[in-house]
């Protein structure tokens, strides 16, 4: 096993100067990242069809438009801290994960009274009792919900991404569970909303109070705040590249067709997320100044894409109607409109990345808050020729104009610099 376990290793050794890569470094962490997403593409799956067998329509997309709504608000608790708080771990800076949970808590606090206020709005204006009591119950637990989900931090800046996976694999199974019963014993809406935050609470503040237990030296907390404010911005305008769309679809076409459009979406942005861990093993070699083979990154990240994106058509070939039903056919087409997204997914996902370890934010501010803008004004002006038209040129709309930018952006600096990681092999 040792001598095919070096064997192996001085394979990926001698290929990494061809492909840009670390190679061992990317496949040893990234097969814990690819586990990790395998579950929760399955829990995610069966979740999914569980809603489409036992709720409506109609209640599949007021949970995901409550969802969407706290993602959007979480700009309040902060987010950026975390990648704040990873530099400091990658530096021996363990105690920054405290910090970080701490600061993100009393920041949250904010949020309550905005989500719990549009709650009373939808109550009190719209006479929406059951969507606005669920908004008023996810108000109360919003911080509770966002701050501790930072633990995993203290994992990822050593490079354990094996313990991170097994963590996040154990919360993902207990929420999905949690969400599948509350489906079974016909639970409203608030009701689901409610176990979806609590069991992701209780969780994370579990794992978390193992972090600071690990933590020796408590007083190793520099943490860069500012940095973190500007990510926290960053990852505002980055999640209105997933949040806005659900929204803008439910109060142009409704909840149902909201519905839809979340069958539709599950897998690709599961493939997203998985893309974007995997993508994530390398920020700490990046936050050392490691340089990548520029032109190869961009291949790779595109080839990665095609791949994918053949993957997801099989599966909407062969899979989807066996799945979710008949009743779900305009969300099979929607699918097919759409698959091109793969295609470019890696590639946006990497220079994100890239720029935010650079510290370029307002590049990647800028880039995600115009091409909001301009897409939205997209789907404004298409949603006349129906749903399976305006949708498909939103989301397309959206993808090349944050990409286009940022290529320009990236391609520039690799003019300035040496295509080298030697220094990277070397040193590992």
């Amino acid at each position: 096993m040792n001598g095919a376990k070096h064997k192996i290793n001085s394979f990926l050794f001698n290929h990494s100067k061809r492909v840009g890569l670390n190679l061992p470094y990317f496949a040893g962490n990234g097969f814990w990242v690819a586990l990790r997403y395998a579950v929760l593409a399955v829990t995610g799956l069966a979740v999914s069809v569980i809603f489409t067998k036992l709720g409506t329509k109609d209640l599949l997309g007021q949970y995901q438009f409550v969802l969407s709504f706290l993602s959007v608000v979480s700009l309040l608790a902060l987010p950026g801290l975390n990648v704040a708080a990873l530099k400091s771990v990658s530096q021996n800076q363990d105690a920054a994960v405290i910090k970080a949970v701490k600061l993100s808590f009393l920041a949250s606090l904010a949020g309550v009274p905005i989500i719990t206020g549009y709650g009373i709005y939808e109550i009190i204006v719209k006479s929406q009792f059951i969507l606005g009591w669920a908004f008023v119950l996810s108000g109360i637990m919003f911080p509770f919900f966002y701050a501790p989900n930072t633990w995993y931090v203290y994992f990822e800046g050593k490079s354990l991404f094996k313990a991170v996976s097994f963590r996040t694999i154990a919360i993902n199974l207990v929420s999905s569970m949690a969400i599948i019963l509350g489906l079974f014993w016909r639970i409203n809406l608030p009701g689901l909303v409610v176990i979806y935050l609590l069991s992701n609470a209780v969780l994370h503040g579990v794992f978390y109070l193992e972090v600071v237990k690990k933590i020796e030296n408590k007083n190793s907390n520099d943490i860069d705040v500012r940095y973190g404010i500007y990510v926290s911005v960053q990852k505002f305008v980055y999640g209105l590249y997933n949040n806005i769309p659900p929204l803008a679809i439910s109060f142009v076409f409704g909840f149902e067709l909201l519905a839809v459009y979340y069958i539709t979406y599950f897998a690709v942005g599961t493939a997203s997320g998985l893309l974007s861990s995997l993508s994530s093993i390398y920020m700490p070699l990046l936050f050392k100044n490691i340089r990548l083979n520029y032109k190869w990154i961009v291949i790779q990240n595109v080839f990665i894409g095609v791949i994918f994106s053949i993957a997801f058509l099989i599966f909407l070939k062969f899979f989807f109607l066996f799945i979710y039903g008949e009743q779900y056919y305009e969300s099979l087409r929607l699918g097919y409109a759409i698959a091109g997204l793969l295609l470019l997914t890696p590639l946006r996902i990497f220079l994100v990345n890239y720029f935010t370890t650079q510290k370029r934010n307002g590049l990647i501010v800028t880039s995600f808050i115009l091409s909001n803008l301009l897409a939205f004004a997209v789907f404004l002006l298409s949603k006349n020729t129906g749903f399976s038209t305006s949708v498909p040129l939103y989301l397309y709309s959206l993808q090349l104009f944050i990409i286009l930018p940022l290529l320009v952006s990236y391609f520039s600096i690799a003019s300035r610099k040496i295509d080298s990681i030697r220094s990277e092999i070397t040193s590992g």
